[in-house]
């Protein structure tokens, strides 16, 4: 298969920009014009092709033994797909691998930033000159077209060099797979978007704000929104304001989050006005609800040109966006964390053409599981291969009683959250806010029951509980290397080496610059990118899990793929789910391929006896 790197160059001006617009809207909005496209084959120079030129371009090449890669192919991969009709063997894209392999250093992917990084020439800036200027009037400049040119062959070519750089660096080639697949959500959408839906959920999001401003009796939000002016508000009812140190720079800040549970607690002061007030900024301040509903419904508006029903909705999703080496959410209209029920009207509004159903498969319990296996912990194993109850198995223990979903079923609630939430360390004022948080803040646990459910589980569940001193021990490892330099510390299928963790897909887990906390004998923190994290031991077993769950997710969906002949390609991913939009008549059929699959244990863990169960709708959400 022969590779073609390309970058387009195209219009913008003040108001037409991606600064303000997805690229769905951008590459769609009657004001596009591709400027041209600069090339470069797999060992070439690069070259341009003005944008008048494109279409004859495109349609002499031999797409069907093409893999196109660009740095940003949510960008340019959109535009070949939906202005050109292109549809090549293979996607690539220097950015995603760049986000594997550097950006624990850099912080940033941009392909100056990279270029940077690398010592390579500088970019250019020849495009801050063509701003509100479409192709006719750059041409009959001479200067600015040849420096427009000069400039996108320049940045081609570093794209090319990136991409052999990235993979000399340890991305994995067969990763390659998992790109093109990431970048086909977007630019093969297989879901439509419900509008009437969407409005109504805006509207819905709209007047819960309203209501819950007009209970504060304030006049508009903008006390709420300036954390000095709210934390005034509270002072003034008489409220211990909540505070918390920042890891990163060890200062102190309002603790006004919804993660925070100082301040969520004050959801239940004893002064009903404190409640309205916390009730209102929490509604305020979390805008993501608004936010991605308005976007959604601007894509929901584009006018697709190439026969694609309307309301067609890309997946835009970032390889390698997470830390653990999962995707994360893209272009603001993040589809990774939709709610769930009741308030799971996002869900319903991703819907499947007429003729085709939604198909999702879920590996459930696939973090429990995994830990259990890792850890060798046999009694849990034995439970979870018997298929028994292991919420109400753990919730017995725990109260001492016979307990199953029927006739206690808050106990086997709280034994659910315990198996599922405890294996990575978790003390009990955190269980806390997990059973809260859960439950939609229905259930709660006194200080007492909470002490006991987290001693029961680690005095139960021995070996995972040891299995966190062994992962502290090894973060030695992580700082100063192995010993010898050919040897690396195992933990189950993966291996620590000096600053990273090798996963058995090749994939790396880095912590750059790791230092003891001083705060703390058993803990550490270390820097991703800009970010910088604490480390201990159940937490390094937490990273490594959530990485194993998505290497065999994605084993998965690779297998399915490659069964299938790709007559089935992944429409979503989210979290330890795959989903699917297929025809009516193969659905039953397909879904249980991919349950077996997903059952199946992964040859770097054979012993874990996994599970899967899955759904079919006409929607998401009905799954």
């Amino acid at each position: 298969m022969k590779i073609l790197f390309a970058d387009y160059e195209t219009y913008y001006d003040a108001d037409y920009t991606l600064t303000r617009m997805t690229p769905a809207e951008y590459v769609l909005d009657p004001r596009f014009e591709s400027l041209g496209c600069a090339f470069c084959r797999e060992d070439g120079k690069a070259y341009w092709v003005d944008g008048p030129d494109l279409d004859a371009f495109f349609a002499g090449v031999p797409w069907d033994d093409v893999m196109f890669v660009s740095h940003n192919a949510l960008f340019d991969a959109c535009i070949l797909g939906w202005r050109y009709h292109v549809k090549p063997r293979a996607f690539g894209d220097t950015l995603a691998m760049a986000r594997a392999v550097t950006y624990h250093k850099t912080g940033r992917v941009s392909l100056g930033k990279l270029a940077e990084h690398y010592g390579l020439p500088a970019k250019g800036t020849a495009t801050q000159r063509t701003k509100g200027r479409n192709f006719w009037s750059i041409k009959a400049m001479p200067a600015m077209y040849d420096e427009l040119v000069d400039y996108a062959k320049d940045d081609v070519e570093k794209c090319r060099w990136l991409f052999f750089k990235t993979l000399e660096e340890g991305f994995p080639r067969e990763h390659l797979e998992l790109v093109d697949m990431q970048i086909r959500m977007a630019v093969q959408p297989q879901f439509i978007i419900d509008g009437n839906l969407l409005a109504k959920h805006l509207g819905h999001v709209l007047q819960q704000k309203a209501d819950v401003l007009a209970e504060t009796g304030l006049a508009d939000r903008s006390a709420l929104m300036s954390n000095d002016a709210f934390a005034d508000l509270l002072a003034k009812e008489g409220v211990d304001i909540p505070m918390k140190t920042s890891p990163a720079t060890g200062k102190e800040s309002y603790a006004f989050a919804k993660t925070d549970k100082d301040f969520t607690d004050l959801l239940e002061d004893e002064n009903p006005r404190v409640q309205a007030l916390v009730a209102a900024r929490l509604a305020h301040k979390t805008t993501l609800e608004e936010t991605r509903a308005r976007r959604l419904l601007n894509i929901a508006n584009v006018h697709w040109l190439n026969g694609e029903l309307p309301g067609s909705l890309p997946i835009p999703l970032k390889y390698a966006g997470a830390h653990t080496g999962r995707y994360s959410g893209d272009w603001n209209v993040n589809l990774q964390n939709l709610p769930r029920a009741p308030n799971d009207q996002l869900r319903h509004a991703l819907k499947a053409p007429p003729g085709k159903v939604v198909v999702s498969v879920d590996a459930s319990q696939i973090e429990a599981r995994l830990n259990a296996a890792l850890a060798e912990q046999n009694d849990l194993l034995d439970q979870f291969r018997a298929k028994r109850d292991v919420y109400a198995e753990f919730a017995s223990t725990i109260y001492g009683l016979k307990v199953t979903k029927d006739t206690h079923p808050r106990e086997r609630q709280l034994g659910k959250v315990g198996i599922l939430s405890l294996g990575y360390g978790a003390g009990w004022r955190t269980f806390q806010g997990m059973v809260r948080n859960q439950s939609q803040r229905t259930m709660s646990v006194t200080d007492d029951e909470a002490q006991n459910i987290v001693n029961v589980y680690r005095n139960n569940f021995d070996r995972i509980a040891a299995m966190w001193q062994i992962a502290g021990e090894l973060i030695h490892t992580l700082k100063e290397g192995p010993d010898g330099p050919r040897t690396f510390e195992p933990l189950g299928p993966v291996e620590f080496r000096k600053g990273m963790i090798v996963l058995p897909n090749g994939h790396r887990l880095f912590y750059n610059d790791l230092e003891r906390d001083e705060g703390s004998w058993n803990s550490w923190t270390f820097r991703w990118g800009t970010q910088h994290k604490y480390l201990y031991g159940p937490k390094v077993i937490e990273n490594i899990i959530q990485s194993l769950a998505f290497v065999h997710i994605m084993e998965v969906a690779s297998r399915v793929q490659r069964f299938t002949r790709n007559k089935f390609p992944l429409a979503h991913q989210v979290h330890d789910e795959l989903i699917y939009v297929v025809d009516e008549c193969d659905a039953e059929a397909f879904m249980k391929i991919v349950v077996e699959e997903m059952r199946r244990p992964p040859k770097w863990m054979p012993d874990a006896p996994l599970d899967a169960e899955g759904g079919i709708g006409s929607s998401y959400g009905d799954c």
